[in-house]
This record gives C-alpha cells, structure tokens and sequence, in this order.
C-alpha cells in the first residue's frame, strides 16, 4: 500500500449504541454499513478569484429564505437510522436522548 496522499474509496461502519455508565456496559440499537467515496480533487476551472466587494449589504438586496441544507452520504445514514432507532423505542417508557430531543414536528435537528 502506497502513502502517497491519494484518497481511496473505503468502507466504514456506524452504530448506535444504549450506554450504561453504572455498569459501564453498551447496548447496540442499530448498525450500518456505506462505502465511503474518494472526494473530488480542485481544477484549475474550479478555482476562481473572488472578486472583492465593499463593506455591508449590497443595495438593492432583499432578504431571502435559506436553502435547506444537502445532507452528506454519512448524516443522511445517521439520521435514517436515528429515525429507525426513535420508531423502535416510542412505546418504552426511555429517557430521552442526550442532546437529540425529538420536537413535536418530529425533526431530530
């Protein structure tokens, strides 16, 4: 195997896990598999000057809405798997979650 820099596609797993710090014992909820893929390198077309604008708002612009963010391949794994996780466990009487509180739209985040 070459260390030379170059990305290569790999294969990763990822799994949620129940932890019970008083037994310090782990309980798995849900495991994953995805391949990872190698990222685009830059090209000189791609890399463009910015051109420089002054200070504040540009006359004229109006405030707009914000674009719903595109998930990467692992968050959208993560969350379907959040999602499979918080199905499977509604009717038990748990704990909620630390730092992921389901709101009332059903959103995780």
């Amino acid at each position: 195997m070459a260390w030379d820099g170059s990305s290569r596609a790999s294969l990763g797993s990822l799994a949620l896990s129940l932890i019970d710090v008083g037994q310090g014992r782990s309980y798995p909820l849900a495991i994953a598999q995805h391949v990872g893929v190698p990222k685009a390198t830059k090209t000189m077309e791609s890399m463009t000057p910015v051109a420089k604008r002054g200070r504040g708002r540009p006359s004229g612009r109006k405030n707009h809405a914000k674009t719903a963010p595109t998930l990467s391949a692992e968050r959208r794994l993560l969350q379907s798997q959040l999602h499979s996780v918080l199905k499977r466990i509604a009717p038990l009487p748990v704990k909620p979650l630390v730092g992921c509180e389901q709101k009332s739209s059903g959103k995780l985040w």
